[in-house]
């Protein structure tokens, strides 16, 4: 691994990366590069201490004249390198981290065309902005909105379809229940990821946002604990769901106006048949 180039000239600048970002975006992402920037200085400068004075070191090694070797200087300069390059790797998944789920979005990671070997320390977010935007688009609040609804209609196909019932939504073959010892059953842990976009899916239509309210994440792990099939479990204000062991999901709402809304919103009178057009 080579030696990370200091240049003192170039400091950490704050800049806007995306005029489309909001004030809270834009503030968060300043007060990450802002920590980053001063582990990384730090380090940077451990680093020019060093580089500048392995000439003497080495002196003094010819001359036995200290008790370590010149190995431990270059591990030492090993490991200052690492760890800019995990201070980078840091701020690149926390950044990426914000965005998927402030916005609910899914891209590719910047880590995945980015090298290890030689990662120089940014001096902006911006590149880490574009390569999201490079992929959904500059409007961030949009695309998230856009890719809700994409994979919650791609939760169905001929066996899954939606019907509507008064105030109710029913699902079938849509959930996956674990039957343990005794009386508990629970959610499946790896096969219930169509119970998440359903719940994306209900905020973005009730509260038009794509950040999932408080405590309604901690509702699915709960599930995939331990989950009383006979109730109905309160997910949002007006909506509950029903689960059955024959993986039926019933979404009851609090009236049936609601649900012919929500029915419309997302067009599930044409699931049916699109489906049937693509097979």
């Amino acid at each position: 691994m080579g030696t990370i180039t200091i240049d003192h000239s170039s400091r950490v600048e704050i800049i806007d990366p995306g005029k489309n970002l909001s004030i809270a975006d834009k503030d968060h992402c300043n007060s990450l590069l802002e920590n980053y920037n001063n582990c990384i200085t730090h380090i940077l400068g451990l680093l020019q201490f060093i580089e500048d004075r392995k000439s003497k070191f080495a002196e003094k090694y010819n001359r036995k004249d200290q008790p370590f070797s010149l190995n431990q200087v270059d591990e030492a300069i090993e490991k200052l390198n690492e760890a800019t390059e995990n201070l980078t790797l840091s701020l690149i998944v926390k950044l990426e981290n914000y965005f998927a789920k402030r916005y609910c979005l899914v891209f590719d990671s910047l880590i995945l065309e980015t090298s290890r070997i030689d990662l120089p320390p940014f001096s902006s977010y911006h590149k880490i902005i574009e390569n999201i935007a490079s992929q959904v688009g500059s409007d961030f609040l949009k695309a998230g909105k856009e890719q809700i609804k994409n994979r919650f209609l791609k939760c169905f196909h001929k066996d899954r379809l939606p019907s509507l019932k008064g105030n109710k939504i029913t699902i079938a073959d849509f959930i996956w229940i674990d039957e343990h010892y005794g009386d508990k059953t629970s959610l499946c842990s790896d096969h219930n990821s169509a119970i998440e976009k359903l719940m994306h899916a209900l905020n973005l239509f009730l509260n038009d946002t794509t950040e999932l309210p408080q405590g309604i994440g901690e509702k699915l792990l709960n599930w995939k604990s331990i989950l009383n099939l006979p109730e109905h479990h309160p997910v949002f204000p007006d909506v509950s769901f029903k689960f059955f062991k024959n993986r039926r999901i019933d979404v009851l709402f609090s009236s049936a106006t609601i649900a012919r809304r929500f029915w419309n919103y997302y067009k599930l009178e044409i699931i049916e048949s699109i489906i049937h057009e693509n097979n």
